[in-house]
């Protein structure tokens, strides 16, 4: 069983993704760059959040059945922390 992914490593994993700092990425996005489940990404997001490092946004995506639609996006504020 692998260890559970904490902030720190999940913001590296956001940055190695080219997510960053840049543009906004949603629940399904860090997934992907942190090899994680939803529940877990939106927990580390609510942390991430109450500490200041992220901020909310929105973000048009297309959905699988070709539409345009917003969905909840987040933004890097500060750093990511080193340790």
């Amino acid at each position: 069983m692998t260890e559970p992914i904490n902030l720190s490593e999940l913001l590296r994993a956001m940055k190695d993704a080219g997510i960053s700092g840049s543009g906004s990425f949603t629940v399904v996005e860090l997934c992907e760059a942190g090899g994680i489940g939803a529940e877990s990404a939106r927990t580390l997001i609510k942390r991430a959040l109450k500490a200041g490092l992220m901020a909310t946004s929105r973000k048009t995506i297309q959905s699988m059945d070709g539409r345009q639609m917003q969905v909840p996006s987040y933004l890097l504020v500060k750093p990511i922390p080193k340790h």
